[in-house]
């Protein structure tokens, strides 16, 4: 009897594997149909896209596809990448277990190999001499000879103390400029569409013509009205010509280097944040630009150049 349970399980546990093996082959020929499909084409966007890997989710579980909370919240926190009436390139499409991945322009910034990371002060130990000393207090008794001890243990903390500051000082900039990076970064990595179904995608929806009406709200793939909704290409500043001074500016700067580049500037507003550091908005005017500075504990992370 046992003999003949254990035969019938095997049966149907090789019968489970041929189906699961079938059923990766079709979603598998499915997904290299999809990408000759559509990889390489260029579309035209009916909305907003942020500037992040998460996308823009569409359920196909309910009436709205579009997770409007999730879009909200992803638009004020990483910014817009793609605009509406841009021309995008389908970069990559993935067809995973309960949705198809649509990549424009990159698919957006913050995959496995993008930096996200933070920047973390460098601890500063205690130095030889300090952890000698400490030793030597423990050891001794003499009064006066451990008063001097104490004394010069604590010089040498207070010193150890004021290169922690320096050091904790010197890493919160540097993330603030390697945020700022990471922002503009964002800015320029594309975006993407996640098409999702709750338990798995219905084997209708992988064909190119399902996944053309899904986007049809949202994306234009004859690309017909490229020419009137495309957004205009603003000229470049002439504060950009190779002859100005302002392409020398960039971030990291110190003040004053910033003044030897500019001048001495207007001095717009000045605080001191929670963290301790000052933070600065200085104005430089050009013969025909307007250069808006943002500085922290007098390093440039930030700045913007408008024309006159």
């Amino acid at each position: 009897m046992k003999s003949k349970i254990s035969i019938l399980f095997l049966i149907m546990l090789g019968a489970a594997v041929c189906i699961a093996q079938s059923s990766s082959g079709q979603q598998d020929s499915a997904e290299s149909a999809l990408r000759e499909a559509f990889v390489g084409r260029q579309i035209l966007l009916k909305l907003d896209m942020p500037g992040t890997q998460k996308g823009v989710d569409l359920d196909f579980g309910q009436n709205d596809p579009l997770v409007w909370r999730d879009y909200e919240n992803r638009m004020k926190e990483f910014g817009v990448a793609l605009h509406k009436g841009d021309q995008a390139t389908v970069t990559s499409l993935v067809v995973k277990n309960d949705r198809i991945e649509f990549h424009l322009d990159g698919g957006g910034y913050g995959t496995a190999h993008d930096d996200t990371g933070s920047v973390t002060a460098r601890i500063i130990p205690k130095s030889s001499e300090q952890e000698r000393m400490e030793k030597a207090l423990k050891d001794t008794t003499d009064r006066e000879r451990r008063r001097d001890l104490q004394d010069r243990i604590d010089r040498e903390e207070s010193r150890r103390r004021f290169l922690q500051s320096q050091e904790n000082s010197a890493a919160m900039v540097a993330q603030q400029i390697k945020q700022q990076e990471i922002a503009n970064r964002r800015l320029h990595g594309g975006s993407r569409f996640n098409l999702r179904w709750k338990g798995g995608i219905p084997s209708q929806e992988l064909s190119a013509a399902s996944v053309r009406m899904r986007l049809a709200s949202f994306v234009d793939f004859d690309n017909n009205a490229a020419q009137q909704q495309q957004r205009a290409v603003l000229p470049t500043p002439a504060a950009t010509a190779n002859n100005d001074p302002l392409t020398a500016l960039h971030r990291g700067m110190s003040l004053k280097e910033l003044m030897n580049l500019l001048g001495s500037g207007q001095l717009v507003s000045q605080e001191t944040g929670a963290n301790g550091l000052l933070n600065q908005e200085m104005l430089y005017l050009t013969e025909s630009s307007k250069v808006h500075v943002t500085l922290v504990d007098g390093i440039v992370i930030r700045y913007t150049i408008e024309s006159r």
